[in-house]
């Protein structure tokens, strides 16, 4: 699995707001339009825009968050950590994730 680490920064805060209004009315658009990609105003700029809920809703999960300053970390649903990643990813230490797993149930 391969990790990128790189905080939310002011810059990014400020696209991922701006993406969210621009997402928001280019996903009305194209709801209406069934169509799958929307033609921004801006000549030969594309926003993709996708009709699954649950894309749409992940995207703006995305976004808020970063709007926030919060940094995102995106692993599927299928894939396989070592304790060392589980640890970093959750901000803890490999021997208390070890000691949490080992107190399951």
């Amino acid at each position: 699995m391969e990790r990128v680490i790189k905080r939310t920064s002011r810059k990014d805060q400020k696209i991922a707001t701006k993406s969210i209004s621009d997402l928001t009315r280019t996903s009305r658009v194209n709801l209406k339009k069934k169509a799958g990609y929307g033609k921004d105003q801006n000549p030969g700029k594309w926003r993709v825009c996708n009709r699954s809920a649950k894309a749409l809703d992940l995207l703006f999960n995305i976004l808020s968050n970063m709007a926030e300053g919060k940094s995102i970390s995106l692993v599927p649903s299928d894939s396989e950590v070592s304790t060392q990643q589980a640890a970093d990813m959750l901000n803890v230490s490999r021997p208390h994730l070890v000691k949490m797993l080992e107190q399951r149930p």
